[in-house]
């Protein structure tokens, strides 16, 4: 690297590319556009003494993961690099200030969020909705794929030291690294087309290194997708729903227009190289339901003794996506589940015990994860009846049960006002 610098432009020069900043910029902007490999301490305190930021200090006493955790927002550098060329290649402009990057940091905050003011895709909101979307899925990844570093690192560790000292390094803290079960993340969706489109977007922000194959991708796209009738009397019900459907509205056909299958749930397992759908429950990394089909499964579990749903008991990142969809068909449901989520399970699993987060075992777990409710609305509640019935709406679910230790975010929506306040409309007798 060859740093010159003269006149009112300071002048760097990285591996031949040629790059001019302005006496007064920001070092940050000068980083970002830096390999972090020759972003040591003697080019900084060149840069430092020439830009003058008033965030140099700052930066200098970070270190190599805090660094890269500012100028990444958080993201792990290969997610955030993927993510920056698929936004800059849709077109996007100012990634740092866009609304998926701001709403993914909102979500990396791990508060509780409840945003009910998204406009969804089915009502002209597909580039609002897209965004939300994005932000939420590249947090999921994030969150996993650390999880995922951390025990492989650890593991790492353990396997260089001799069995003799292995207990003792084992009530270390810096090595309680997992729940129960593996899978962290839950995402609720309302409809087989809605999972679709989000599974497909997962997969597409997934960054090439780890998913030189898809498994599964056919048998995914032929059940989730616009479906195919099995025999005439089913073609002959389709044509005429078809039929009936273009007389609705353009936001019934755009949301109800793909595969309206409202009972499903498929694992989803990140390994080194590849993305495995339909993975077994316990050793996938995410699951993707309906809150029917997740409900079955615990209506079985509680009626078969040889069944359980100890895989919902790690849950760490709880995301219910169109929640007003999900409103309309049974809201009962999503209250089961989340009353089930953190449960300490019915047996081990093959898990190492030693390893387990303290919380976990102390059944705080709930206090730990996150929960982002996302809707176009909420429904206020029947306030005038018991106690019992505020539990029944989003905005019941969201002030019960989500108890996050960090805090909450409610997201909402200011709109102007076309009329100017009434006063003393109300509350007067007209004697004639």
């Amino acid at each position: 690297m060859d740093l010159q610098m003269g006149g009112s432009h300071v002048k760097l020069q990285v591996e031949g590319d040629r790059r001019v900043f302005s006496e007064g910029s920001c070092l940050v902007c000068i980083l970002l556009c830096l390999p972090c490999s020759i972003v040591d301490c003697f080019i900084v305190l060149k840069l430092v003494s020439t830009v003058g930021c008033c965030r140099s200090l700052f930066l200098l006493s970070l270190g190599q993961k805090e660094l890269d955790r500012y100028l990444f927002h958080g993201l792990k550098p290969t997610l955030y690099k993927h993510w920056l060329g698929i936004y800059e290649k849709s077109g996007g402009a100012e990634f740092d200030s866009s609304k998926q990057r701001l709403f993914f940091s909102i979500c990396n905050s791990y508060r509780d969020i409840l945003h009910h003011n998204k406009k969804p895709f089915y009502l002209k909101g597909l580039e609002e909705d897209s965004s939300t979307m994005d932000a939420y899925i590249m947090h999921s990844l994030n969150h996993i794929f650390r999880t995922r570093d951390l025990v492989k690192k650890n593991e790492a560790k353990l396997a260089k030291l001799q069995e003799n000292v292995k207990a003792d390094v084992l009530n270390n803290e810096a090595f309680f690294d997992r729940g129960f079960t593996r899978p962290k993340v839950l995402i609720l969706l309302p409809l087989a087309s809605v999972a679709f489109r989000v599974v497909k977007r997962l997969i597409d922000l997934t960054p090439p290194k780890y998913k030189s194959n898809v498994e599964e991708r056919e048998r995914f796209y032929s059940e989730f997708g616009a479906g195919v009738s099995e025999d005439k009397e089913a073609e002959d019900v389709a044509e005429m729903s078809e039929s009936k459907r273009n007389s609705k509205p353009s936001d019934f056909q755009t949301l109800f227009g793909g595969n309206n299958n409202d009972h499903f749930m498929i694992g989803i397992k990140f390994t080194r190289r590849s993305i495995r759908l339909y993975g077994d429950f316990y050793s996938s990394d995410m699951i993707v339901a309906s809150p029917l089909g997740l409900v079955t499964k615990i209506g079985e579990a509680e009626l078969y003794k040889d069944k359980n749903v100890d895989y919902m008991s790690s849950i760490e990142v709880l995301i219910v996506d169109h929640a007003d969809v999900i409103l309309m068909q049974n809201w009962s449901h999503v209250n089961t589940i989340v009353e089930q989520l953190n449960r300490i399970p019915s047996e081990q699993h093959g898990t190492d015990i030693m390893r387990i987060r303290q919380w976990y075992l102390d059944g705080q777990a709930p206090f730990y994860r996150q929960s982002i409710i996302l809707s176009s609305h909420i429904n206020p509640g029947p306030k005038s009846y018991s106690f019992f019935l505020s539990y029944a709406d989003i905005n019941g679910l969201f002030n019960h049960h989500c108890l996050n230790h960090e805090g909450k975010f409610l997201l909402s929506s200011s709109f102007p006002r076309f009329y100017p306040p009434v006063f003393g409309a109300f509350g007067h007798s007209l004697s004639i």
